[in-house]
């Protein structure tokens, strides 16, 4: 079913967020396409006590939980392209 996920596949830099619906998913998923070969990195964001952790929480470039995931995001690939 997933053949097509294999060590040419583009690396990913997956996250998700402790209020986040998807938050099960993003390791195990990182996970997954490490063991196909592929350049991955899986982060969870955020503490119990920060509310703001929630689903898209990047995308509010105020938030200085989007700004750390922006920036480590932003050094991953940077890091790929020498």
């Amino acid at each position: 079913m997933y053949g097509y996920i294999t060590k040419k596949y583009p690396p990913a830099y997956v996250f998700s967020a402790v209020y986040d619906s998807l938050k099960e998913d993003c390791r195990p998923f990182g996970a997954f396409l490490t063991e196909r070969g592929v350049t991955a990195k899986a982060k969870v964001y955020g503490r119990k006590c920060n509310t703001e952790a929630v689903h898209v929480f990047h995308v509010n470039i105020r938030l200085p939980i989007a700004e750390r995931c922006n920036r480590d995001q932003i050094k991953f690939f940077k890091a790929l392209v020498k």
